[in-house]
């Protein structure tokens, strides 16, 4: 679920997969016996998976892609040369070469195939809302239905190899066309993240999708101070502030290179920092600026303030922990072969040590932390994603991603151990406790704030 810099796929003929940006690699038919060679691919609506066409319409499937329905046993008049998702229905549209349409799991909006074309289609991709799709030409002509907008072609520019497909970018202001050699031309608003114009092919590029955009989510929760309020931050770096904790900026305009994956409020409740999955920092307020990862071997997790010093530690899916400021360095999991990764960590109150848990419930006490317990032998219901000490230090809890809570040492639990909270589908991503260490805040995906003992649920503020 990542918003960043608009990122694609290409396929090249043999089935073979490019993936640039943050477009994810699921599978391909590269080295695979084929009937027909591969012409195009579309993304699913998610971005968790795409589908391959041959040119008989055949319909080859990798990740969540769901196979609909194909034409590879029907007689065609021209070949399939592309597909487009329809974001709508999850279903796809194939296209020929002459234009034609054909839909599979969603409606016709329309065809090139009555109309004189200069060139034969190759490709075609959709508009955001799947109201409306656009097909491209062979010269790099455009042919627009629906609601797709014309931002411009290579119809009129002398080209070193043809278009072959395109892709719409994540807000339909724009769309990539690209060549068999792997050369992309961006129209609209689209943004040029790289091609394969100069990469020595095994095969030709024969189409290309874009990675979906997707709706921004919660990454982590910190309270103020006084416990009469919080921040939650998103993975495209905005943060929203509840009860008495102020706004002091955030990065919801910035085009982040990576997700932002965590919070930390200062100690005085003036300012937060914000850190991405490179371990990138940015402090607002009164946050000092004490430091960021250069080149994190695993990516960054989180980041936790040092309750005594100011500083902060960031910690790395593999237990790495880099401490910064006054922070000081208590041990870590980065040497040790670990059976499920690092997702979160918590301070003790004095500074002096932290607890690291993994995925699994497995807990990890560095410095003075006790260890009270973890649910690394428990069957659990889904992986852990949060954890959060009592005000004392002589407690924690631990959330999974379904919301059940698992209690240990003098953490409250008046329901008893485990406790679960009903997210409505959503994943649980942080927690928080209150500062007398009698109630904790959670925070899903959806920024919904779940409240336990004395915790209290605070008013967006505006």
């Amino acid at each position: 679920m990542y918003d960043g810099p608009d990122s694609y796929w290409m396929v090249a003929a043999d089935g073979g997969i490019f993936s640039y940006g943050a477009a994810g690699f699921y599978g391909s038919a590269g080295g695979g016996t084929l009937n027909q060679p591969i012409v195009g691919m579309a993304a699913t609506p998610d971005g968790g998976g795409y589908w391959l066409v041959a040119s008989d319409g055949g319909i080859f499937a990798y990740g969540d892609a769901t196979f609909y329905g194909s034409t590879g046993s029907i007689h065609l008049n021209r070949p399939i040369v592309g597909m487009a998702t329809d974001p709508l229905t999850g279903g796809y549209w194939l296209v020929a070469s002459d234009g034609g349409i054909f839909s599979f799991h969603t409606p016709f909006l329309g065809s090139a195939g009555a109309v004189p074309l200069n060139r034969p289609i190759v490709g075609m991709t959709p508009s955001p809302g799947g109201g409306g799709y656009w097909l491209v030409a062979s010269d790099g002509g455009i042919f627009a239905y629906g609601d797709a907008a014309f931002h411009g072609s290579t119809g009129n520019i002398h080209l070193n190899r043809p278009i072959v497909g395109m892709g719409a970018t994540n807000d339909g202001g724009g769309y990539f066309t690209a060549a068999s050699d792997g050369g992309v031309f961006a129209f609209g608003d689209a943004q040029f993240a790289g091609s394969a114009g100069g990469t020595h092919l095994n095969s030709p590029i024969v189409g290309m999708a874009v990675l979906p955009a997707f709706p921004p989510f919660a990454t982590a929760i910190a309270r103020t101070p006084t416990g009469h309020g919080y921040w939650a931050a998103g993975d495209d770096g905005e943060v929203l502030s509840f009860g008495d904790a102020a706004f002091y900026g955030d990065l919801s305009s910035a085009l982040l290179a990576q997700p932002i994956v965590g919070i930390a409020g200062t100690a005085d409740g003036r300012g937060y920092w914000l850190v991405d999955a490179s371990g990138q920092v940015t402090p607002f307020g009164d946050a000092a600026n004490d430091g960021s990862i250069n080149d994190p071997t695993d990516s960054v997790e989180g980041i936790v303030e040092d309750p005594s010093s100011g500083g902060y530690w960031l910690f790395a899916s593999d237990g790495g922990i880099f401490a910064f400021g006054g922070a000081r360095f208590f041990g870590s999991t980065g040497n040790i072969h670990l059976n499920r990764p690092m997702v979160a960590m918590a301070a003790v109150p004095s500074g002096q040590g932290y607890w690291l848990i993994a995925s699994d419930g497995g807990i990890f006490s560095f410095g003075s932390a006790p260890f009270f317990g973890s649910a690394g032998n428990l069957h659990i219901d889904s992986p852990m994603t949060s954890l959060a000490a009592t005000g004392d230090g002589l407690g924690y809890w631990m959330a999974t991603e379904n919301g059940t809570v698992y209690a240990f040492g003098d953490a409250f639990s008046a329901g008893g151990s485990p406790m679960t909270h009903d997210l409505g589908g959503n994943i649980a991503t942080g927690l928080a406790s209150t500062p007398s260490g009698l109630g904790y805040w959670m925070v899903d995906t959806s920024v919904n704030i779940y409240t336990y003992g004395n915790a209290t649920s605070y008013p967006l503020n505006p």
